[in-house]
């Protein structure tokens, strides 16, 4: 498969569970983000929280356009493990 599709696909997905986690979330939950290693965790709105994965994987997977044969894979593995991330903290909110 060609790497820029691929991210296509998976940023796709990325809406797709931002949008099943507007549908699925409380609406005054708050979202959880550690930033970094050894950052502080935090929280942000639901809102913010749905958009930023979406938005996060459309900046890495503009980098399957720009420099295709040297990191189509590697955008492929961030985006999986950015979508992984994604849907279980979805998941988690959606439960509670």
């Amino acid at each position: 498969m060609d790497a820029r599709l691929g991210a296509a696909l998976l940023v796709a997905a990325m809406c797709g569970v931002a949008a099943y986690g507007a549908a699925r979330i409380p609406r005054d939950a708050r979202w959880p983000v550690r930033f970094g290693g050894f950052g502080f965790q935090t929280t942000i709105a639901k809102g913010t929280g749905l958009l930023m994965w979406p938005v996060l994987g459309g900046a890495v997977a503009s980098l399957a356009w720009i420099e295709e044969a040297q990191w189509g894979g590697l955008v492929l593995i961030g985006l999986l493990l950015m979508l992984w991330a994604q849907l279980a903290a979805v998941l988690h909110l959606a439960r509670d």
